[in-house]
């Protein structure tokens, strides 16, 4: 059985490919649309007839392919006034108007011969308005026809065939229009359909709707978890306050440098007269001292005596000024104090090393200048164009044209 066929360039087809259904198949169309020209290619393919009438105007070769269910592909193909056929791969030459001996196996559209060989019936192909077959031959011949037993078995096989396949059909056709009745009324308890998907289309936007109100819900919750952490950072602050607020203020102090330089030059002055009173009352009695060799030493020591006398007085004179002042408060808490001056020094420190950090990029600034100048020193001329190299345009930047242009 034809399985498949495709006309190449044959008659009015350019390409066409057709794929019989099982059973009956009827082509249907205009007038000149090519339906005969495709059982033409069949004829074609089985008889191999003279003549290049089937080659498409224009071209210059046509082609024949037909597959069957059995697997064999079959092609007959004409080039000018040469004829060839390909059967399942091998190909088939110098024919001289016959076609090959296994293709009638293979298609089984060949003719149909009578008992005694003597005569040949085309039980396959009908020409266009000719009349049905073995109508409009001699009684003899149909005799001949159907006297072939073997023959009248094939054509009650396929009366018997048709028959039962028209019968398929019917029964076919009732099932497929008891299909189409349940589909139907599928189809109308299907109808509340388009309204379910209105509904489900405003649900999605209802869904959507939620969870940009849902998202906004979280940022409006993470900005409240700042707001109270603001808030405990506020009332810190506020409790920090109140406990500075406690304090004292720092007492109002007058200027007495004056004063304190005045006492202090008094004094040494009086303790200095006291003491040349009583060196002289004591080295009075004595005979001249006898003369050192090195006096570095004692020198030394005497200088450390007088600097330790020095800061004796300058001790009792702090001393005298801060005995009259009260003692300092005690504070009744102190942690809080002691964070914010752990904050402070914690800010001292960051700030340092963002200065050093600040010093360091200066300092890297300045070199990258001294290279650049170093560069543009050595390279007086652009090696682009050859112009002359200004440093200080090279370090602020500025344009430097390259013959007719200019880059920045």
């Amino acid at each position: 059985m034809i399985k498949r066929i495709e006309l190449v360039n044959f008659m009015a087809h350019a390409q066409t490919v057709i794929e019989p259904a099982d059973g009956l198949t009827v082509l249907v169309g205009p007038n000149n649309c090519g339906k005969s020209a495709a059982v033409a290619a069949l004829q074609a393919l089985c008889e191999n007839p003279r003549g290049d009438y089937m080659v498409r105007h224009g071209e210059k070769e046509c082609r024949v392919t037909v597959e069957t269910r059995e697997g064999d592909v079959l092609t007959w193909k004409r080039i000018k006034d040469t004829v060839s056929y390909t059967i399942n791969g091998e190909e088939i030459h110098r024919l001289r108007g016959a076609v090959p001996e296994n293709l009638h196996a293979k298609l089984r559209l060949g003719p149909v011969e009578s008992a005694d060989r003597s005569q040949s019936f085309d039980v396959h192909f009908g020409e266009q308005k000719s009349p049905l077959f073995l109508l409009n031959e001699s009684g003899a011949k149909a005799a001949t026809f159907f006297a072939s037993s073997g023959d009248t078995v094939l054509l009650i096989q396929m009366q018997r065939l048709h028959k039962q396949q028209e019968t398929e059909s019917r029964q076919q056709e009732k099932r497929l229009t008891k299909e189409i009745e349940g589909l139907e009324t599928e189809l109308a308890e299907l109808t509340p359909l388009d309204e379910l998907q209105q509904r489900v289309k405003g649900l999605g936007k209802e869904y959507s709707a939620l969870m940009r109100e849902a998202q906004e819900i979280e940022e409006i919750s993470e900005r409240c978890t700042e707001i109270a952490a603001q808030g405990d950072r506020v009332a810190e602050s506020q409790s920090r306050s109140q406990a500075l607020a406690t304090l004292p203020g720092i007492p109002q102090v007058q200027d007495i440098s004056l004063l304190a330089a005045l006492v202090k030059d008094l004094g040494h002055a009086t303790r200095n007269i006291g003491l040349c009173k009583e060196e002289t009352a004591a080295l009075g009695a004595l005979s001249r001292p006898p003369d050192l060799a090195d006096a570095e030493a004692l020198s030394a020591t005497v200088k450390l005596l007088a600097r330790l006398h020095r800061g004796l007085r300058e001790a009792e004179a702090v001393h005298a000024h801060v005995a009259d002042l009260p003692l300092p408060p005690v504070l009744a808490e102190t942690d809080k104090l002691q964070r914010l001056v752990h904050d402070l020094e914690s800010a001292k420190r960051k700030c340092r090393r963002s200065s050093e950090a600040y010093t360091q990029a200066e300092e890297a600034f300045i070199r990258g200048k001294e290279e650049v100048q170093a560069w543009a020193s050595e390279n007086r001329f652009c090696p682009t164009c050859g112009a002359r190299l200004d440093a200080e345009q090279v370090l602020s930047l500025a344009s430097h044209i390259h013959g007719n242009h200019e880059h920045e």
